[in-house]
């Protein structure tokens, strides 16, 4: 047996750019095809619906029209009944009697007749009606009982033609009927009368139909078929929408009852006429998606011949710029399509230049923010000692004018803690400690900074309003956005000018209370082109050595954090101003002394402390905190040793450990004493998130003063209990 082996996709040859637009052409050649098949569907489809919902319509409008004409003629025979003297006909000499006939509506003829009571004419208003007699009909016999009716459709004897008659007694002074008064009314051309009045189109027939007798009582198109039985016509069933006409041709029907008779009105619009817009736009439909078709071939052989070539030239010169690892740009020319693709692989080079530059940028940035964390790590061990010995150096030098050397050496601590934070915060790597603050005293604070920051031939303005309400966010950062915002508006002003901070109180479009910070320069402005993007981190029209393009990217990520937004206007030449707006917070100013306890508070007496810390100096100092403050407790300078003090069958309450350690980590050894734990820690959030915990968890950072570390053990103890 043979087996044909079958070509994997990658053998396949591709299609070329003249198969793919050949392609495109037989689809929309496809396409036009069942479209047009479609449309001339629904087209046809409509014709007749609309057809024969006009000829319902017609049919209604000449059905309003005979029923208003019956109308007329009942009260034409109402009002001669009603005449006081009309019975004296009948003892008048002969011929003393004058009855003048007219039309009545859509009736051409009517004779108006005085019959006595076996339905011989006595007076008439039709020319030789001498010894004329209704008598055999059944509608001319009435009593003092009848009322004005209209009878069923008869052949007037003498006019020969299909009538209908409208008759009413005539009632004495003694209430005898000595006789009855008719209106006889002539249908033959009834139909005809209503298509001329009310149907403007010649291709319309108008029939009247009885259903009692299943006769056709008046017809527009054939005056001979009155009287004509409807059996093997189209008004067999009036209920068919289409049928062929009296006169052949294919119709549309549209019918309606008339009211108070068994008379049907059928209008019937031909179907070739109706049809004939729809064949119109089948044609003109027809011959568009023939001259589709038409371009589409001359646009397919123009693509060939102008845009085939100088693709294949750009693909070869791609393929060879691909085997390089720093390509040049390729030049090309061609229809503009083709040049706009080599600008943009060109841009697209030129883009991957960027992006390469900006990660070298970013993992320098990185490797500074790494070095970063490690310092503070250290540095922060360090300041925890410095403060921890500054509180315990001034609560024994109380009263004593040396304590305000203690409290010096606290408040260099202090500023180096914040110093820390403000590198962190450069990092991102600082964990935030939003609280309410009233931004015109944090800009106060940080004036003096500002000014340093700026160069001398550049004025810094600032005004503040003293009602401006307070706001939630981390101070720390607050100044991180002031100092970046000055800064930046300094390098736009490179021939000096002023920079202006000020502050107001206002409301955003949605009505939220919010506190407006602008920094407004007077320097070259933004260009229209970025003003959207200048917060694209690594954008900036600084020289490499002097900007990295993330001073505005970390405002606005500050800001949002925050829950506020930011506007920017700007002019070339005429400077810039940048808004932040941050929602009003109205709780009451929190300051850091606020927050201060009175030292003298005690912790929990007599309640058993592990402290672990692998560095001697933050462990000594923060024992000797812990025993100020009445704690009993125990140290060790590893989770080894810690473990071996809980082996001993120490009663321990708490275990206060640092987080990273050499040996075993803090978590480990939390997990494995099963105690209640309080985490210290030098690092910050992102390194915390390494370990495994959040700034949700029980975790006070160092350094950290004896109310905060009281504080957070009384936390911890508290949840226990």
């Amino acid at each position: 047996m043979r087996v044909r082996a079958r070509p994997n996709d990658e053998d396949r040859r591709p299609w070329s750019v003249r198969t793919y637009l050949l392609l495109v052409v037989a689809v929309a050649a496809g396409l036009l095809l069942v479209s047009g098949v479609i449309a001339t569907v629904f087209d046809f489809r409509d014709a007749r619906r609309n057809a024969q919902r006009g000829a319902r319509a017609d049919a209604k409008l000449l059905a309003m029209e005979i029923s208003d004409s019956l109308s007329a003629a009942r009260a034409t025979v109402e009002q001669t009944l009603a005449a006081p003297d009309l019975a004296a006909v009948f003892s008048a000499p002969p011929g003393s009697c004058n009855l003048a006939g007219s039309s009545v509506g859509v009736f051409s003829s009517a004779d108006l007749h005085i019959l006595n009571p076996n339905g011989d004419v006595v007076c008439s208003s039709a020319e030789g009606s001498a010894d004329s007699s209704y008598s055999g009909e059944e509608w001319a016999r009435v009593s003092g009982e009848s009322e004005v009716a209209i009878s069923e459709p008869f052949t007037d004897p003498m006019s020969s033609v299909l009538s209908v008659a409208v008759v009413g007694p005539i009632v004495d002074a003694q209430a005898q009927v000595p006789g009855s008064f008719a209106a006889v009314l002539r249908l033959e051309d009834v139909a005809n009368t209503l298509k001329e009045a009310r149907v403007a189109q010649e291709s319309v027939e108008v029939t009247l139909v009885d259903r009692a007798s299943g006769e056709i009582l008046s017809s527009s198109e054939h005056s001979d078929a009155t009287g004509r039985s409807v059996d093997g016509t189209a008004f067999e069933n009036t209920d068919e929408a289409a049928a062929v006409g009296l006169d052949g041709d294919r119709r549309l029907y549209g019918t309606l009852a008339l009211e108070d008779t068994d008379w049907d009105v059928v209008v019937g619009r031909s179907e070739a006429a109706v049809l004939a817009a729809a064949r119109s736009s089948l044609w003109r439909r027809s011959g568009s998606g023939l001259a589709i078709l038409a371009f589409l071939v001359a646009l397919v052989i123009l693509i060939h011949r102008r845009i085939t070539r100088p693709i294949a030239k750009l693909s070869s010169g791609i393929r060879a710029a691909g085997e390089d690892p720093s390509p040049e740009p390729i030049e090309i020319k061609g229809p503009a399509e083709v040049v706009h693709l080599a600008d943009e692989y060109n841009s697209m080079i030129q883009t991957r230049a960027n992006y390469e530059r900006r990660l070298v940028q970013a993992q320098k940035m990185d490797a500074v923010g790494q070095v970063a964390g490690g310092i503070a790590h250290d540095f922060n061990n360090l300041l925890a000692a410095i403060i921890s010995y500054a509180h315990l150096l001034g609560a024994q030098l109380e009263n004593d004018p040396k304590k305000d050397d203690a409290d010096q050496i606290m408040r260099a601590a202090e500023r180096g803690t914040a110093l820390i934070r403000r590198l962190l915060t450069f990092s991102k790597r600082e964990v935030e400690k939003p609280r309410v603050v009233s931004v015109a005293a944090l800009i106060g604070a940080s004036a003096k900074l500002l000014r340093q920051v700026v160069r001398e031939d550049i004025t810094l303005q600032l005004d503040m309003d003293p009602d401006c309400w307070n706001v939630l966010i981390d101070p720390v950062q607050f100044e991180q956005v002031l100092v970046n915002l000055v800064v930046n508006a300094r390098d736009a002003m490179s021939s000096g000018g002023t920079i202006t901070i000020s502050t107001e109180n206002r409301s955003d479009a949605e009505g939220r209370d919010m506190v407006a910070l602008s920094v407004a320069d007077s320097g070259e402005g933004i260009d229209p082109e970025i003003r959207d993007r200048i917060f694209e981190p690594f954008l900036t029209t600084k020289p490499e050595e002097r900007g990295t393009g993330l001073g505005l990217a970390v405002v606005n990520q500050i800001v949002i954090r925050a829950g506020g937004l930011i506007e920017v206007t700007s002019e070339r030449n005429v400077g810039t101003v940048i808004t932040i707006l941050l929602p009003r917070e109205t709780a009451e100013e929190e300051h850091e002394e606020d927050r201060a306890p009175d030292l003298t508070q005690i912790g929990a007496a007599g309640q058993t402390i592990l402290v672990v810390e692998d560095e001697d100096i933050v462990r000594d100092s923060t024992v000797r905190l812990l025993q100020n403050r009445h704690f009993t407790v125990l140290s060790a300078a590893s989770a080894t040793e810690a473990l071996e003090v809980l082996a001993s069958g120490a009663n321990v309450d708490l275990l206060l450990t640092d987080l990273v350690m050499p040996e075993m980590s803090g978590t480990a050894l939390a997990a494995r004493a099963g105690l209640p734990v309080l985490f210290m820690s030098g690092y910050a959030d992102s390194q915390l998130r390494n370990s495994g915990l959040t700034v949700a968890s029980h975790h006070i950072e160092k350094p950290f003063s004896p109310h905060d570390l009281v504080a957070a053990i009384n936390r911890v103890l508290d949840e226990v209990e």
